[in-house]
């Protein structure tokens, strides 16, 4: 084995040897189990809300958020005094208040104990509503809670209640809310509820930022509902990034599955060249738009196989025709191709007298090179 020797670097600089030798020995400790390589909360007084707030600090800062609950909850007893200026503390977070339950399970909780807990429950059921009730990943076990209480508490009414009467939501939980009400609205409430939801990107992106100063209707304020759809898109269709591409071509999918024929055929439109997207695209960087072409092919192939998409597929007739008949490409023909097939078969397009042979010849190219999908 070659390589600097222990000797040599003792006469460079000791130092390193000191520094190895004590990493080392923190890795023998952290991997030993036991008391020792637990946080200490002993310092604190969980009783207080300043307590609560320096063991969450503590523990994030040491990368072991459950150590103050594990400690609360086995070491010290989760009383009364505790539940409530956890409570209290305003630095808790919905995934604290998630902890501090988990950590309660199998536990012996008192009944003082439980009437507090309950209260507990109840107070950050109403602060973290927005949470709890709109983004699916954050969604809480409210029968688990009531089995922890002893108590019948409607903590779903709670949180509900809390959800009313919240004046200001993050832009998260505004499309999250027009998501749940949207089907339960008129398309005029729900697009006015959509455009509430947009409007907190005000917060983040405002007229003035990046490049800027920007008037009331933006870089594309002349610029219709749906081509301004279709162009970001197209924009998004041949982005550097295959992810951004891939996603865009669900885009397309998604727009010909609900019947967008509006915004299909301003895609079309920018396809061919009739339709200049530049506002919409970085003129510092060449617009690669042989990526575009591509993945909307990807796009309007895979809807081609689903029934709610045929009709409006239908629109990408002349399209997908200018596609088989011009340069051939290993991957644009056989999509457009096996596209045109797909809407012959299901009765949308008709290929005319003069092209069954050429159809035949395409079933036969098709079958043996096998269908190629788009995004699914």
């Amino acid at each position: 084995m070659t390589g600097v020797t222990e000797a040599a670097i003792e006469q460079i600089d000791p130092s390193l040897l000191w520094t190895s030798t004590r990493t080392a020995n923190q890795f023998t400790s952290h991997a030993r189990s036991g008391e020792s390589s637990k946080l200490s909360f002993v310092d604190l007084d969980l009783t207080t809300v300043t307590g609560w707030a320096a063991a969450l600090e503590r523990g994030s800062l040491e990368h072991s958020a459950t150590a103050v609950f594990e400690y609360a909850a086995t070491l010290v007893g989760a009383t009364p005094e505790i539940l409530h200026a956890f409570s209290a503390c305003p630095t808790t977070s919905q995934w604290d208040f998630s902890r501090l339950l988990e950590s309660l399970h199998g536990q012996f909780l008192s009944m003082a104990t439980q009437a507090a807990l309950d209260e507990v429950v109840a107070s950050q059921i109403g602060r973290f509503a927005p949470d709890l009730l709109l983004v699916s990943w954050r969604t809480h076990d409210f029968d688990t809670a009531r089995s922890l209480t002893g108590r019948n508490t409607d903590y779903e009414h709670i949180a509900s209640r809390a959800l009313a009467e919240q004046q200001t939501f993050t832009a998260d939980q505004a499309y999250a809310l027009a998501l749940h009400l949207s089907g339960r609205l008129t398309v005029d409430y729900a697009l006015q509820l959509f455009d509430a939801a947009a409007s907190y990107f005000n917060d983040t992106a405002p007229l003035n930022s990046h490049d800027g100063n920007h008037l009331i209707t933006g870089i594309a304020g002349n610029w219709d509902t749906e081509s301004a759809i279709a162009a970001v898109i197209w924009a998004a269709l041949g982005d550097p990034a295959s992810k951004t591409r891939w996603q865009a071509a669900h885009s397309v999918h998604l727009a010909l599955t609900l019947g967008h024929a509006g915004v299909v055929s301003r895609l079309l439109d920018l396809a061919s060249g009739q339709l200049d997207p530049g506002p919409f695209l970085d003129d510092r960087l060449e617009f690669y738009d042989r990526h575009a072409m591509q993945w909307l092919l990807y796009g309007i192939n895979r809807a081609t196989v689903e029934p709610t998409a045929l009709t409006t597929a239908a629109l990408c007739d002349k399209f997908l025709h200018q596609v088989v008949a011009g340069t051939p490409h290993a991957v644009n023909t056989p999509l457009a191709r096996d596209s045109l097939l797909r809407l012959h078969t299901a009765g949308v397009i008709s290929l005319g007298k003069r092209k069954r042979q050429t159809s035949s010849n395409w079933r036969h190219q098709s079958a043996q090179e096998g269908a190629i999908t788009g995004p699914s």
